[in-house]
């Protein structure tokens, strides 16, 4: 973990300032646990800039840049990250939309804040009792506020100009620092989430029959491309019985490890169905019924499922909403089996 750096912070000229400033950049900077380093930066910024209660708080929302239009967030709140000199109880109850209070304002702004005298500021909200002056900088990482520094003193008029402009310069280290933190958390939830996919991969590739089905008087073959590492798209062959294969196409809703499951699912309750030898409607009917008890709402499957019976050479299907399949006669006539149903 970084040490915190303490040096007495009275009588420091500017370039004292920014020289300490430098030291504690290069000390967070060697970190990835974003709570250790604000943490360090609360410990640190005492010795910088003196102040009896200090915070940093990070900006939440439900919703993402994009669909804010530049406008204040009701689903945009504060969640307190690091702080010092506060009474918990009072910090728990304190919870600030943008826009509130003297953090949200700065929030909205994008601009920094002094408040010489917080008695006479109405936009302040005592958190504190013994605040007299309060300093705040935003965080701001492209070109978005994504947090603010708050100090608090006892003194009235305790913060300068060359303070503010201190803290502005350490709001934008820390600003690269939470960037950095991001982007590594990001990409060990991507490896996370590839590592899940090659595994859903090799699972869905051994739900996949490994050759095609011999049966006398047919050629059957089938060939599938997925377009992304676990795809939605399945197929299978049933035997009924000696003469009779059954042939399933069907494609789940989504793509990914959900569609994988929900494949696995379907595999598993037509083919329990088909091996008792119902009719394809009434495979269908069951494995809708399991389907509707066990899967999410949102969540639905396109399947085509046939009997192909080499003795009669006939082919009994039933469609539940999967594209129609295309008859080819011997005389190369086409038409579409338009017949269905909605999907399961």
């Amino acid at each position: 973990m970084p040490e915190a750096i303490q040096t007495p912070a009275a009588g420091l000229s500017v370039v004292d300032k920014l020289r300490m400033l430098l030291d504690i950049t290069k000390t967070i900077s060697r970190s990835l646990d974003l709570d250790e380093v604000l943490n360090v930066v609360m410990d640190t910024l005492d010795s910088l800039i003196p102040y009896d209660a200090a915070g940093i708080y990070l900006v939440k929302c439900s919703r993402p840049l994009a669909e804010r239009d530049g406008e204040p967030d009701e689903t945009c709140v504060f969640h307190t990250e690091a702080v010092r000199g506060y009474d918990i109880a009072d910090l728990q109850e304190l919870r600030l939309k943008m826009g509130e209070g003297l953090i949200g304002h700065v929030a909205v702004s994008g601009k920094p804040y002094i408040a010489r005298d917080v008695r006479n500021d109405p936009r302040y909200i005592n958190a504190r009792a013994r605040t007299r002056s309060e300093m705040v900088a935003p965080i701001i990482s492209n070109e978005e506020v994504i947090g603010v520094f708050d100090l608090e003193s006892d003194e009235l008029d305790a913060y300068s100009e060359d303070d503010l402009e201190v803290l502005m310069l350490l709001a934008s280290q820390v600003a690269i620092i939470i960037d950095k933190v991001m982007l590594h958390e990001q990409l060990i939830e991507k490896q996370r989430l590839e590592t899940q996919l090659e595994v859903a991969r090799q699972v869905q590739l051994e739900l996949l029959p490994p050759r095609d089905p011999q049966l006398e008087g047919f050629d059957i073959s089938a060939y599938n491309f997925p377009t992304e590492e676990v795809s939605g798209d399945y197929y299978d062959w049933v035997r009924v019985y000696d003469d009779q294969i059954g042939v399933v196409i069907a494609d789940v809703a989504g793509k990914g490890v959900p569609a994988a499951l929900l494949m696995a699912f379907l595999r598993a309750s037509l083919r329990a169905a088909s091996h008792i030898g119902y009719a394809p409607h009434i495979s269908m009917s069951k494995v809708n019924y399991l389907l509707w008890e066990s899967i999410e709402r949102n969540q639905f499957v396109t399947a085509f499922y046939g009997i192909l019976d080499a003795t009669n050479r006939t082919l009994a299907y039933s469609n539940a909403g999967h594209n129609p399949p295309l008859l080819i006669d011997v005389d190369g006539k086409t038409r579409f089996e338009e017949r269905g149903g909605v999907p399961l």
